[in-house]
């Protein structure tokens, strides 16, 4: 499972599992899966306070020092609140840089003026979050949800002196997802028939092992068969664990932001900030990767 997350975040277009016809020319009855569902919303954020100070030195300086602006050396020039505390909808506390401070930073120093983050991926999971309180879902995560906050400077508008910020929440939940699979020629076609995602679920303990049983299909969809679907909650906590770990990170701005050469925190953060103007898109194809492991 950790391979189809990374391929997941990494690489576009997961393709769906191909099913096996050796004539070339197959046609399945509606089949019902266990899958990982993902999406993603549009959520709020406050801001706090701005505080903290970043102090440049010419020419040996590289980077910001902590100076205290009231006193600052020769030959340097310092910001005031370097960086703004920001409060989510979800819960999430974010500390991202100042832009209007930097901006209002005199030209000459932008080659000294070390940068902060300019783009936080953080856990969340209030009530309060887009998604709200939603307890029916099987979200991938001990106790509540993986959501996790995109929140910060798109990546196509680091070079305005007034770049908007974003704030979109993200969760990855199991679900039972319905397809129509058809071959012709060769070539397959697979279609999502239905979506079962606000699915209650109970969890069974036999023998010290716990198993998140969800309750049989509705006859009236198609390919049914009255399944139970079950999955084991150990292996349910443990991914949400991983997930936890590595939707979890920054880009930041070591350098004068005229350059445009940002430095993330890992590579997971590289794909997830160059897909700002699509989250849904980056979640969808994650939750798809995902689900052909589960369906093996």
């Amino acid at each position: 499972m950790i391979g189809a997350v990374y391929s997941g975040i990494l690489t576009p277009n997961a393709q769906p599992l191909q099913a096996s016809c050796p004539t070339g020319n197959c046609t399945w009855p509606s089949t019902s899966t266990l899958a990982v569902c993902g999406g993603c919303l549009n959520s709020t954020y406050t801001l706090k306070e701005c505080s903290g100070t970043a102090c440049a030195i010419k020419p040996s300086a590289t980077g910001p020092v902590e100076a205290d602006c009231e006193n600052p050396p020769n030959g340097s020039y310092c910001v005031n609140a370097s960086t703004c505390k920001y409060i989510l909808a979800s819960g999430s506390e974010v500390h991202l840089m100042n832009m209007k401070a930097y901006w209002e930073t005199p030209t000459e120093w932008w080659p000294y003026i070390g940068m902060g983050d300019l783009f936080q991926v953080a856990p969340g999971g209030g009530t309060d979050g887009a998604f709200g309180d939603s307890t029916n879902r099987m979200y991938l995560i001990r106790f509540d949800s993986i959501r996790f906050d995109l929140f910060g400077v798109p990546y196509n508008s680091v070079g305005m002196d007034d770049p908007p910020l974003s704030i979109t929440e993200c969760a990855l939940w199991m679900c039972i997802q319905v397809y129509n699979t058809s071959i012709q020629a060769s070539l397959q076609n697979q279609t999502l028939v239905s979506t079962l995602d606000y699915y209650n679920y109970t969890e069974h303990t036999q023998h010290d092992e716990d198993t998140l049983v969800f309750p049989p299909i509705p006859a009236s969809l198609p390919g049914s068969n009255q399944t139970n679907f079950t999955m084991d909650a150990n292996a349910s906590n443990n991914l949400a664990d991983y997930l936890w770990t590595i939707l979890n990170g920054t880009v930041s701005m070591p350098g004068p932001i005229e350059y445009h050469v940002p430095l993330f925190s890992n590579d997971v953060m590289r794909s997830i900030w160059n897909a700002t103007t699509d989250p849904q898109g980056w979640i969808s194809n994650l939750a798809s990767s995902m689900t052909n492991v589960v369906r093996q």
